[in-house]
């Protein structure tokens, strides 16, 4: 299978010239990039600094503004870190190639939904390893951990990668919030760059309501958007984000949910108390052999896709994911260890994820503490939604359907974590019920989740022991209340 049909809105940068599929293309220093056609892509020249944008940037001041204007609002920016502080405002999936006198740099968007691998000579960069396969050889790991690790049967399964290894052991995986320096063949961090300010829920429900109707808008002024609504907090918010747009709303319900679930009837009450049409889309749990043969072409280890049906032609989808970097999904465990960030990945006993979790903590804690960020947001945040929710796009995208997630933002998702963690709880998220307050008190009178679990874990917390038989010298121990 070849064509346009595969890597759709993929892109390779690479040193190479030897790529042969039909994809545009320009010469940057030494560099090739190529591009699938259905890829936005933009490029400006002031001064001596040039950007690349590869996807989609939204400016929540200024709805109305192109990608195009954004890059050129970049572009003015006299260092890399003024670029940075500047871009951070906005949210969006994309790459970025930033071409200075001195640099070439490429980094992603704010949770690295637009996925990026690199080989460690640094000759190829792109979207999937298959698609660097291409112009480079992929080589297998010659340590005997990694190899046992992506030989499993485990990673078999859940086909998601550990940190920035992947199943070869020439390429690696640019996690969240780092870049490559092309010209010095390195990776660095270049967030957090300040220390955070705490403010109060008051505050970060002003600034993220104002910052998430912002968003919205400008995507429905480029795209025909369309929401799913479910029972829980993060559909909830964006759905009341929406209300004054031309937006659609529908809901999954898959064979084994009845009407009596809550991520069905919820929705139904939500919707209706706003006036506004819910569509259920009864989902079967059918293969589409064509699309699984699409996926299988274009990226690694896909997961098989389910028959989509025509709803979501000509739609982005909006969708809730990356909001939970600030709902302590992983707990109040102060002391993380290895084991823990293992335990509450789902893995048990595996050295090889304890190794590669140890790296990124000995890496990157000193600094996060510094500047006072939570290591287990933090990892909820690179680690996670690095990995698995940037993954789920990817696959929607060789589909050729868009999902945007309009929490990827740095400066959104620094206002929600700048509050106390106490008021970001997963189960009783008090700064999320006040964003939802502040939109709709009517919304706020419908519950959230409310499952038998969950009015367990509330009425725990309520006691203040949930915490102390969740977790015992920092090592969680009630399976039943698992994340």
């Amino acid at each position: 299978m070849e064509g346009l049909e595969i890597f759709r809105r993929q892109f390779l940068l690479t040193l190479h010239d030897n790529f042969d599929l039909p994809w545009e293309k320009r010469k940057i220093l030494d560099y090739n990039l190529f591009y699938h056609p259905e890829l936005e892509f933009e490029h400006v020249i002031k001064d001596e600094t040039e950007l690349y944008l590869l996807g989609f940037l939204f400016d929540y001041e200024n709805p109305e503004y192109s990608n195009l204007q954004i890059l050129e609002s970049l572009s003015a920016e006299k260092s890399f870190t003024d670029f940075l502080e500047h871009l951070f405002k906005y949210s969006g999936h994309f790459v970025i190639i930033y071409k200075s006198k001195d640099k070439l740099l490429l980094l992603n968007d704010a949770v690295a939904q637009n996925e990026v691998y690199y080989d460690t000579s640094f000759s190829a960069v792109g979207s999937q390893p298959k698609l660097l396969s291409k112009v480079i050889p992929v080589l297998p790991h010659t340590e005997p951990m990694a190899s046992k690790f992506y030989s499993s049967q485990e990673f078999l399964m859940r086909k998601e990668y550990i940190y920035e290894t992947i199943h070869a052991g020439n390429i690696k995986h640019l996690t969240p919030n780092n870049y490559i320096d092309l010209k010095h063949k390195a990776v660095s961090r270049f967030f957090p760059l300040n220390p955070i300010k705490q403010i109060s829920i008051e505050e970060a429900s002003f600034q993220a309501r104002k910052m998430l109707k912002g968003y919205l808008k400008a995507a429905s002024l480029r795209y025909n958007i369309t929401m799913g609504v479910t029972g829980g907090y993060d559909s909830r918010v964006l759905f009341l984000a929406s209300l004054d747009l031309n937006c659609k709303y529908y809901v999954s319900k898959l064979p084994h949910l009845s009407d009596k679930h809550h991520d069905i009837f919820i929705p139904k009450r939500l919707t209706k108390a706003h006036n506004r049409e819910l569509t259920v889309i009864t989902e079967r749990e059918d293969i589409d052999e064509q699309a699984t043969q699409i996926l299988n072409a274009s990226i690694d280890f896909p997961r098989p896709s389910q028959k989509l049906g025509h709803y979501f032609d000509n739609q982005i989808i909006l969708n809730g994911n990356l909001s939970e970097i600030a709902r302590n999904c992983f707990g109040y465990n102060n002391n993380v260890k290895p084991e823990d960030l293992e335990f509450q990945y789902g893995y048990n006993n595996n050295e090889f994820v304890c190794e590669q979790y140890d790296k990124w903590l000995k890496k990157n804690v000193p600094l996060f503490s510094e500047m006072g960020y939570h290591a287990l947001d933090m990892s909820y945040w690179e680690e996670r939604m690095g990995v698995w929710a940037a993954k789920a796009k990817t696959e929607m995208s060789a589909l050729g359907k868009i999902v945007y997630s309009p929490f990827c933002s740095h400066k959104l998702l620094i206002t929600l974590l700048s509050t106390p963690r106490k008021y970001r709880d997963r189960h009783n998220n008090k700064l999320y019920n006040l964003i939802i307050k502040d939109f709709s008190p009517i919304a706020a009178r419908i519950p959230v989740n409310p499952t038998f679990r969950n009015s367990i874990i509330k009425f725990l917390k309520k006691l203040k022991i949930y915490n102390i038989l969740w977790s015992s010298a920092g090592n969680p121990v009630i399976g039943s209340f698992r994340n």
